[in-house]
């Protein structure tokens, strides 16, 4: 979680600098962030969970989802 909101935070800091947007894009990239770590988070608790199920309600833990 931690790792996409410091991509997004400095993925909008270079695009502020780059575009004179301050600090529009660092907000806009620390929330996208925020977002991608908390759906990581969640996907990672489904596989777990349907790993502990034996394998139902949910995809197969290799699958990539």
């Amino acid at each position: 979680m931690a790792a996409g909101l410091a991509a997004g935070a400095v993925l909008g800091w270079v695009l502020d600098s780059w575009l004179g947007t301050k600090p529009w894009l660092l907000v806009a990239g620390f929330f996208l962030g925020g977002a991608a770590g908390i759906l990581n988070v969640y996907r990672t608790a489904r596989r777990m969970n349907a790993d502990a199920e034996g394998g139902r309600d949910g995809p197969p833990a290799g699958d990539g989802r």
